[in-house]
This record gives C-alpha cells, structure tokens and sequence, in this order.
C-alpha cells in the first residue's frame, strides 16, 4: 500500500520551481505524480519528453504555458495536456506568489 502525506516528501530545489515526487515513478510500473511550485516572475524551461505525456492540474496561482507554437495562459482549476515529444514550458506571471500545479506523467 502507498498511502503518505504531501508534507513527508522531500522538496527538490531546482533554481526556478521547488518539486515534491509525490508518487514517484519506482512506485508503479508507467506512473509519477509530482507537485510542483514555479517560483515568482521565474520560469521551467522549454523542453519534452521522450518517453512520457503529462497532465498538469494547476492548483493556485497563474502562469503561462508554451505548447509547441501556441501560448495558453493557465490559472487555478484547469488542467491541461501535455502530448508525447512536444516542446513545453511554463511562466509565473506573477512577481509574489508561486503557481503551483500537479502534474501526472504516464511513461510509455
């Protein structure tokens, strides 16, 4: 069984966004789940994914996603797609307050 609080994970610090590996992936055979918090006015960098598709689930704040060609601005409540191999990256717009989101990988 895998049952813990948010609180006991350990927060991985990477200069623009804090992750916590909620459910990581050695814990199932194609699943992660992690929450993430973009810190202020800072953004995670344009990237993808080889071998996974995400779901992002924003839970506080807004930001402003790239998806391919197309900007999207994102705020709390909505989720949104992440497709296999496409370029991706996330802003903070704002200057105080984090945007946080959970995200949901299925690794293929």
């Amino acid at each position: 069984m895998y049952a813990k609080k948010w609180e006991d994970f350990p927060e991985d610090d990477r200069g623009h966004a804090i992750y916590f590996g909620l459910f990581p992936k050695e814990s199932a055979s194609n699943l992660e789940i992690t929450l993430a918090r973009i810190k202020p006015g800072r953004e995670i960098p344009i990237h993808s994914h080889e071998n996974k598709e995400q779901v992002f689930i924003v839970l506080e704040g807004r930001g402003i996603l790239r998806l391919g060609e197309e900007e999207q601005e994102l705020s709390e409540k909505m989720i949104v797609h992440i497709p296999l191999r496409t370029e991706h990256s996330l802003r903070n717009m704002d200057d105080i307050n984090e945007l946080k989101y959970i995200y949901v990988s299925s690794y293929i």
